[in-house]
């Protein structure tokens, strides 16, 4: 039995098939709307970001680099350990003669006190 459609009845499958169809693109619509809503709050987040990080960048671009910051402390290392080794090497003799001036000058001093006490005392 093959049941035959009229055209009223048709029609009426039509338009119901074109209402859910209309309530879907409604609901996808909508949908989108939402998207677009949610992609213009990210771009305003992403705005702010990127200020900030060109804020953070300004303030990293005065600070000296790590190569820098690695050079100086070697060169200060180095520079330190010149200072030691040359006092080592140069420190004895400095003392050796330091020691033989104050020989001499106590020498001296003893001699002039031996002439003040032999001297006849003065009228």
């Amino acid at each position: 039995m093959s049941e035959t459609l009229t055209r009223e009845e048709h029609d009426a499958k039509l338009e119901a098939t074109e209402a859910r169809m209309d309530a879907r693109f409604a609901g996808l619509r909508g949908e989108f709307a939402e998207l677009r809503g949610e992609f213009g709050e990210l771009r305003g987040v992403f705005g702010e970001l990127r200020g900030e990080l060109r804020a953070l960048d300004g303030k990293l671009s005065t600070l000296p680099s790590t190569f820098t910051v690695v050079t100086t402390i070697l060169g200060t290392g180095l520079a330190l350990f010149a200072g030691v080794l040359a006092a080592l090497a140069f420190g004895g003799g400095l003392f050796g003669q330091g020691l033989g001036a104050y020989e001499i000058a106590h020498k001296a001093a003893v001699d002039a006190v031996a002439e003040v006490r032999a001297a006849p005392p003065h009228p």
